[in-house]
């Protein structure tokens, strides 16, 4: 994971799209839309138009940037204020720079994950408002055991990368 190239281009466009969608769908919601669904997607939370476009643009855009921007802060921190398995080993003075580097790169890819669960849910919330109808309740499970599935995944791949060393 240390080649973050790729994760970076993938949360750039899933902003641009994440932003696009809210442009397109401005002119065709309510002036009240509804922001929160209970579990069966019926609609219990409301927001003005203007107030929930802009929590939706800050969500979608300053969120994954605060989890690429603790990847990137991680370097700066002591050894002792990172939360790692096998820390001693793995933060040693020979293994600092690939250990933080790969974290890094997991931190990218969690951001990925979690920009894409965003944008979806942001665009399903669209749908609804738009058509007057509830929040698809499969799509956002779906979605949401989408983005549970691949933070374990992540968490799997974390662990096994560190380790307990042969």
């Amino acid at each position: 994971m240390t080649n973050w190239k790729p994760a970076a281009a993938l949360i750039v466009i899933a902003i641009v799209i994440g932003l696009g969608l809210q442009l397109w769908y401005w002119t065709q919601l309510p002036e009240r839309i509804a922001t929160h669904f209970d579990a069966q997607g019926k609609p219990d939370g409301w927001m003005d138009k203007r107030s929930a476009t802009l929590l939706f643009a800050g969500l979608v855009t300053f969120l994954p940037l605060f989890f690429v921007g603790i990847g990137l802060m991680i370097r700066s921190l002591p050894t002792s204020s990172i939360n790692l398995p096998n820390r001693e080993y793995w933060l040693s003075a020979e293994r600092r720079d690939e250990t933080l580097r790969w974290m890094n790169g997991w931190m990218m890819w969690f951001a990925v994950s979690i920009t894409i669960f965003l944008v979806t849910i942001n665009h399903l919330t669209f749908i609804a408002n738009r058509d007057a109808q509830p929040l698809s309740a499969i799509w956002f499970w779906g979605m949401l055991a989408t983005f549970l599935v691949s933070t374990a995944g992540l968490i799997v791949l974390m662990w096994r990368r560190f380790a307990k060393p042969t």
